[in-house]
């Protein structure tokens, strides 16, 4: 169970950060504006937490919106850690809606994976 969670973890942040290189890159060279790059960085990690749910799923058991909550609440306790221990950032409605969009995004990954796994397997 570790060491799917260990793996996920990996393989979504490494994404993340590979895709916001990518963005950051695009930004320096002013090919698109601030409130542009927040909406992209967004739907970035959304769209990266859907994949990981949908992964994790698939090696779960359980059913998939309890494996997508799962996932869901360790990346949103993690990233509340990292957040509150190293950039020391008082905790604000826009993070809360951020976390809880993370956790919704992860289930319906979950659930995703879980019904492709299904159709897979009655094929």
């Amino acid at each position: 169970m570790f060491k799917i969670i260990g793996k996920n973890l990996l393989y979504t942040l490494s994404s993340i950060v590979i895709i916001t290189f990518i963005l950051n890159l695009l930004y320096y060279f002013n090919l698109f504006g601030d409130k542009l790059m927040n909406i992209f960085m967004i739907i970035t990690s959304l769209i990266c937490f859907l994949v990981s749910g949908r992964e994790f799923s698939k090696n779960d058991k359980s059913k998939g919106y309890i494996s997508g909550l799962k996932i869901g609440l360790i990346y949103s306790i993690l990233f509340l850690v990292i957040t509150f221990i190293f950039f020391n950032n008082d905790f604000k409605v826009f993070n809360l809606i951020y976390y809880i969009l993370i956790i919704i995004s992860s289930i319906f990954g979950g659930m995703l994976g879980n019904y492709v796994n299904k159709e897979k397997n009655k094929k």
